[in-house]
């Protein structure tokens, strides 16, 4: 597969505004609204210092997902893929790669194909979408890419683990336990990678227990949350890591 970067501005930083030099790049046509305007305000709101280095669309031909990029500008051994929530867009990562980049990590704040931004033909696995942000953050010189989604997203980052996308660990946060036409369970078995899966019984008992199965069969950790959802697990209001968030980051860091 092609991997296109196509910078749709400067952000902050020295070297914000361009691509790796093995990247290709080149100016759009036309693209979505910048990075920081798009997630400044409304749900999912960037905080003020939110460490943006770079506005991409990833894609090319008739696939371009809108991302943003978030971290120090010099990217750190590790690098992750955020995947979002139903009906919201890569901007509701914001808080959490804010507060992760100051452990080194480099974020890529993705809207999926059919939400946010993200302009899709005929919509490719999630596989290959999560591709092309891994490719990015391996470009950028990160060693090794985690893919997390909340909600919608964790069962996406599922899927996207079984179907052979290029990353080497995931984490599930309240993924429900089917999306689309896949159960989970059922592409257990395709899993290789470590993961983590993150579900609190308050989304339901028999959501809860097949979080709890597809850890077992995935050979996941899984941790039970006392409540929350989704990127709530991870993050309070005003930003800041929740002790679900810390052993998350944990995980990220050192799996």
């Amino acid at each position: 597969m092609v991997v296109t970067a196509l910078l749709l501005g400067a952000c902050s930083g020295p070297d914000a505004g361009s691509t790796p030099d093995a990247v290709p790049s080149s100016a759009p046509a036309a693209g979505p609204e910048p990075f920081l305007e798009r997630c400044g305000t409304g749900i999912g709101a960037l905080p003020k210092d939110a460490p943006v280095r770079d506005d991409v669309v990833l894609g090319d031909g008739g696939v371009r997902l809108a991302a943003g990029v978030l971290g120090p500008q010099e990217a750190g051994r590790v690098g992750v893929v955020h995947l979002h929530q139903l009906g919201n867009s890569g901007c509701g990562w914001g808080m959490l790669a804010t507060a992760t980049a100051e452990a080194g990590v480099t974020s890529v704040l993705m809207d999926v194909c059919g939400y946010g931004a993200s302009e899709c033909g005929p919509e490719p696995p999630i596989a290959d979408q999560v591709d092309l942000a891994a490719a990015y953050l391996r470009h950028l010189g990160v060693r090794r890419v985690v893919v997390v989604g909340a909600s919608m997203g964790g069962s996406l980052a599922v899927q996207a683990v079984a179907g052979g996308a290029d990353v080497d660990v995931w984490v599930d946060l309240s993924g429900p336990p089917a999306w689309g036409e896949t159960r989970l369970l059922d592409v257990a078995g395709d899993v290789d990678e470590p993961g983590l899966v993150v579900f609190a019984p308050t989304d339901g008992a028999q959501a809860f227990e097949a979080a709890r199965r597809l850890a077992d069969r995935t050979g996941a950790r899984f941790h039970r949350a006392r409540a929350g959802h989704g990127w709530g697990l991870v993050t309070t209001l005003r930003g800041r890591l929740t002790p679900v968030g810390e052993r998350v980051l944990d995980f990220v860091l050192r799996s």
